[in-house]
């Protein structure tokens, strides 16, 4: 892809694939080939992780209009080689994270997407881009199915660092659509481990 125009984004905001809407691809497997290998640029590029999540739905009857967001994903990496994740030693164990939901993402099937970043002081440490089990009735619905998502990895990435002998603050911090919410150790316990108290 030598001498190829680059893209500032890899995706077009407000984009919505379908099932629907033009011709399919002459040949899928190169499809699902380019996809796979930009499922595995996702362990490096977390930043591409919604947009290949958006083609990776489309793997088994791949379009032509499929085809054309997966070559703009291409022209962004090309365009950003130098992008990476980049960890300092942190200054604090702050747990933080940010979650956020896209109301009805898929049109054929009516359901929202999920996606969180987890950050250990300033460092990325656990990321996702999932789309939600469930047909949200709105927007604050779709929010509200988002926040267990993230707790839960929240919860083991701090069950991690309890096995490391690594305290981390009494309270972590979640932004849900830029409203914080603050966890303590107690209420994330409860939450995930009820049978355990007596």
């Amino acid at each position: 892809m030598q001498g190829v125009k680059t893209q500032s984004s890899p995706m077009n905001s407000g984009l919505r694939l379908s099932y629907y809407g033009s011709d399919p691809v002459e040949d899928a497997t190169t499809y699902m080939s380019i996809v796979g290998a930009l499922r595995y640029a996702t362990i490096t590029r977390p930043n591409i992780g919604f947009s290949v999540n958006k083609v990776c739905q489309f793997m088994h009857q791949p379009l032509q209009s499929h085809l054309v967001a997966v070559k703009r994903i291409s022209r962004y990496l090309v365009g950003t080689l130098d992008y990476g994740l980049h960890l300092k030693c942190p200054s604090s164990l702050q747990l933080k994270a940010f979650c956020d939901a896209d109301w009805v993402a898929y049109p054929d099937d009516r359901r929202s997407i999920t996606g969180f970043c987890i950050f250990l002081g300033e460092n990325l440490v656990g990321w996702q881009s999932k789309k939600q089990a469930t047909i949200s009735r709105s927007s604050t619905e779709a929010e509200y199915c988002s926040i267990p998502a993230v707790v839960t990895a929240i919860s083991w990435i701090n069950s991690l660092l309890f096995e490391l002998h690594q305290t981390p603050p009494a309270t972590l911090l979640v932004w849900c659509d830029n409203l914080r919410l603050f966890i303590s150790q107690l209420i994330l316990f409860c939450m995930l481990a009820p049978n355990t108290l007596k």
